[in-house]
Formats: C-alpha cells, structure tokens, sequence
C-alpha cells in the first residue's frame, strides 16, 4: 500500500502479484476521469524488481487498483492494458509504463451493434445501453418529456449510439449529458435539474476556514479560462437551422436561443453588432421525432454555453470522492478583501477530475465550469 491512512492510500495488483508496488516504486500515477461520454484514463510508471511480471504485462490484460481515503473506504478500479513499454535499467530492476482504460470499455468503445430500440425515448434508450457496461447507473432527470421514437443502431459501437442519442434528445429546457467514472459507474444528469439538488463540495480559499467534512482548501495556483472565445460566446453560440420536410416539401426555421444560464444571472445575448448565424441545413421525414433536427441545435448551444467559462484548482495529499456533474461551490476572494470584485465566486459544474502521484506527493486536479463570469460587460442586444 502506497499513501497516508485518512489522507490518501492506493494499492495495485496484476495477475496473482498483489499489492506489489511500494513507495519507492511508483513514479507516476494519474486517473483521469472527464464529463461527457469519455472513458476514463489511466496511467501508470513504475520500477520493479519482480522480472516474473513481465510475462502479464501485455495488451488487453487486466490490473486492479485501489484508491480511496482509507483502506475500508477504498474503491476498486478494473483497468486494462491499451500500450505500455517495458525497459531493463539494470540487472535487477525493469522500468514499466502502462497505458489504459477501464476494462468495460473495451465492449463499450469496440463492438459494432446492430439493434433496434421500438418505442423509446432518448433516456430510456440511452439507459438501456449504459446498463450492458455500467457497475451502476446514477441518473437525477426530473422528467422524460421528450417523444418515443424507434431507434436504430446500425453498425455502431455502443458508445457511439450513447452519443447520437444524447444529440438528439429534446425536452424543453433539458440537456443531457453523462460521464464515466473509474470505477465503472456512470452519470446521468440533466443539466437543468443539476441547481435542485444542494452543492456537492465547497472550495475554499487556502486560509478559508473549514466548517465541514465537504469543505476543501485549494492550493493558490487557480487558473481562469475562456474556452470558446469572444466571437463564438457572444456571437457564434446562438444560431439558426433551416428544416426541409420531405414530406411536406416544406422549409421550417428553428433557433437555438433556448439555452438560458443556469449557474450565473448574466445576459447571455448576443453582441449587437452579429447578426444571425446559420448551421446546414437539415432533411426531416415522418420517421423521426417532431424536435429531431432542432434537438442538435440546442445540445451544441448548451455544450459550447456551458463550457465557456471554467477554472482549474488543485489541493494536495487528500483523496476526496469529487465526481465529473457534480455541482460545487467556489468561493474566491477572502472575506476580509471585501474590496476585490468577486467575478468567479459560485456555483459551477465538475468538469474533469485528475488524481494524480508523483515525485511521491499525491494532489488531485478539478476543472470547474459554468456559462459565464458573475459580471459580463459588452454591447448586447436580444436575440430575434
């Protein structure tokens, strides 16, 4: 076991060599786990002196890790070889990099699929997938308004049904999204449904005071991002598609404008000086649900609306179970430095969580996200 009783404690085993990894041994560590339907990354560099081990180390073999706060806390993580790299360094000592995922993926991301889903709507069928793969599914939507339809996978990876689905769900005021967890779980959440529920954690400023098991202290190295730049977030977000009715031999417009904040009071308009932008146009026949080709319109607004802004922190030598789509508090400026504008302080969405070893210190990384900073100054006008 590698790690601090209450702090931070992982484990690891290949084949029948368990636990076999001291301090010493282990150089590099990162598990990485991300919203949206991502696999989860694991990475691994070692030194060993069992030479016996090198006949495992191939791809598509399996390895355990356990991680967690406390050995009794601790979860377990199944993991597969994807790549690695095995060097002598000396007569008794091989230096060992291993690349991989979780072993579920492996059906999930590779296996090509032919099936119908009669009478479902996305959710249902987004579920149904998910289940073939998952430990667990937890899923927090408050309701399934978006119409039954009968779907098809027609040579598709169970992950790439997931994705199409998701792009074309549509309930008024929802978007869906879902991640991946290392332990073999996966999220669901709809975004809207997400501020119901109180804040999972709460990030403090380093000297902040602590008043409770879900309180952190992050280190001073906070990074601010604008990830989709001025143009897009006030101009290229909000955007228009024509619809062509086969059928019908008709053109319908839909708008993307339905995406409101969530986390932040700020005018989400467009800067006065763009007009309207347009995506392709789309075919629409009898087959598919009324919103089919409006529901891709309104899950990129969301994605790009809610991923413009994002923070990155860190805090050191603590395991704490923070999960992509959880949503947190962030508190930024000191109480006493009342006189410094507060643009980042409030409620954002997990994004990305990154535990991660080295030089035999353990810190874990946590991007944050959100539509906008508390403050935005421009010159806007009202979408039409």
């Amino acid at each position: 076991m590698i790690g601090i009783e209450n702090q931070y404690i992982f484990s690891f085993t290949i084949a029948h060599f368990k636990d076999f990894l001291n301090k010493g041994d282990l150089q590099k560590l990162i598990i990485e786990e991300k919203s949206g339907n991502i696999p989860p990354l694991i990475e691994i560099h070692f030194q060993t002196k069992i030479i016996e081990l090198t006949e495992y180390l191939n791809e598509g073999n399996l390895f355990n890790i356990n991680i967690g706060k406390t050995i009794t806390e601790s979860k377990l993580i199944e993991a597969v070889i994807l790549k690695l790299s095995v060097s002598r360094v000396s007569t008794d000592y091989i230096s060992v990099s291993i690349y991989g995922t979780i072993s579920s993926m492996i059906n999930y991301t590779s296996n090509q699929i032919q099936k119908a889903y009669k009478d479902m709507t996305a959710l249902v069928v987004t579920s149904t997938i998910l289940s073939k793969h998952a430990t667990s599914i937890d899923s927090f939507v408050k309701a399934d308004n978006s119409k039954q339809s009968s779907w098809i996978q027609t040579n598709q990876t169970d992950k790439e049904m997931v994705d199409t689905v998701l792009l074309r769900y549509y309930t008024k005021g929802s978007f869906l999204i879902n991640s991946i967890l290392a332990d073999g779980s996966f999220i669901i959440r709809d975004l809207n449904s997400v501020t119901d529920k109180k804040h999972s954690w709460r990030f403090i400023y380093p000297d902040g005071h602590i008043t409770s098991s879900k309180d952190i202290n992050y280190n001073h190295d906070v990074t601010y991002l604008n990830n989709t730049g001025f143009s897009n977030k006030w101009a290229g977000v909000p955007k228009q598609r024509y619809q062509y009715d086969l059928i019908e031999d008709s053109y319908t417009l839909h708008s993307s404008y339905g995406v409101k904040p969530i986390f932040t009071s700020s005018n989400m308009n467009i800067n006065s000086k763009y007009g309207n932008r347009y995506d392709p146009t789309q075919l629409f026949s009898d087959n598919v649900h009324d919103n089919y080709v409006k529901a891709i319109g309104n899950y990129k607004q969301s994605v790009s609306l809610f991923s413009s802004h994002s923070l990155k922190l860190s805090y050191s030598n603590l395991y704490k179970e923070v999960r992509p789509l959880e949503l947190v508090m962030f508190l930024d400026t000191p109480t006493h430095y009342s006189n410094i504008p507060d643009y980042y302080s409030g409620n954002y969405l997990v994004s990305k969580v990154s535990s991660i070893y080295e030089n035999s210190n353990f810190r874990q990384v946590i991007e944050l996200t959100r539509e906008s900073l508390n403050k935005l100054t421009g010159d806007f006008m009202p979408p039409t």
